[in-house]
């Protein structure tokens, strides 16, 4: 299994002090026991962090995220050893937490949360953005014509579809991994139109993006008896619309 990549995340001012948290890129587990030695550090209390998962409303918590993600309780909290050791959490358990020790916290805590949505929306317009740009590149090397309003619409509506969008949402109020998957397609499909693809080739390679957006996001877990090939082909024959959420 390859190993987690680590980013530091800065936690902002508390108690007079500039602190940071660990962060994984992979699934987005923070290191809970950075959070409670940051408050021991600075209020002189001495709160434990075992004592936060046996409560009865810690339990609930886990068991409600395990059961609306389908993942594995015991998934949710992992003790690690090594230069990021301590015990890491599901980000919306380190959430929680960070309520529980302490409200200043908990705000810092929110504010990089609210901060990854915002960047999250801001990448996938840019995207969007530079999409456009080289559809009009496009249309002017293949038609000697700038696309028509229909032609950008069109583009913008197979996003959609690809991002399963429903109905009553737009990009404004879609999910983080909607906004993180929509940045992923307008990348593939600038890249497909520059290299001049048509329509149905570009469709082909915004479906495989799609597919390899949902292995890294997914909980698919490898199957050690099948070979690698054989693991990928499994996914790619399971994985629905409904893990973009």
């Amino acid at each position: 299994m390859p190993r987690p990549i680590i980013i530091t995340q800065e936690l902002g001012l508390y108690k007079g002090q500039n602190y940071f948290i660990n962060q994984r890129t992979g699934d987005g587990y923070i290191n809970a026991t950075n959070l409670v030695n940051i408050h021991n550090a600075n209020t002189g209390e001495n709160k434990e962090l075992e004592r936060y998962f046996i409560t009865d409303k810690t339990i609930e918590l886990i068991e409600k995220i395990a059961e609306i993600e389908k993942i594995d309780v015991s998934t949710i909290k992992v003790a690690v050893k090594g230069k990021y050791g301590g015990t890491w959490t599901h980000p919306m358990v380190a959430l929680d937490l960070a309520g529980w020790l302490d409200a200043g916290i908990k705000i810092l805590m929110y504010n990089i949360v609210i901060q990854e949505v915002f960047k999250s929306r801001d990448d996938s317009k840019e995207a969007s953005k530079v999409m456009n740009e080289a559809l009009y590149l496009y249309f002017m090397h293949s038609y000697n014509r700038p696309p028509a309003d229909v032609d950008y619409i069109r583009e913008a509506n197979m996003i959609k579809f690809l991002c399963d969008l429903n109905y009553d949402e737009t990009w404004d109020n879609a999910s983080k991994k909607k906004l993180e998957l929509r940045t992923v397609l307008c990348q593939a499909n600038t890249m497909s139109l520059i290299e001049l693809k048509p329509i149905k080739a570009r469709e082909e390679v915004l479906l495989v993006a799609k597919k390899m957006f949902l292995i890294k996001e997914s909980t698919f877990k490898y199957d050690k008896d099948l070979s690698r090939k054989e693991n990928v082909m499994k996914f790619f024959y399971s994985v629905t619309p409904k893990q973009i959420e």
